[in-house]
């Protein structure tokens, strides 16, 4: 998925979602939440341990 659609699917602007990328903002739980939703994935999705 392109930033520009999750964009659009979050209801966020790309520099906003750029800045999470890129580690300049941190998103909050309600930011969390519309991602998952844009997503279509749980929220649970972006606390898991991908290493292990």
């Amino acid at each position: 998925m392109s930033l520009i659609i999750l964009a659009a699917e979050a209801d966020m602007s790309k520099a906003f979602l750029f800045d999470i990328e890129t580690h300049k903002k941190m998103p909050s739980l309600m930011t969390l939440h519309k991602l998952s939703k844009g997503l279509g994935v749980p929220m649970s999705a972006f606390f898991e341990d991908k290493e292990g």
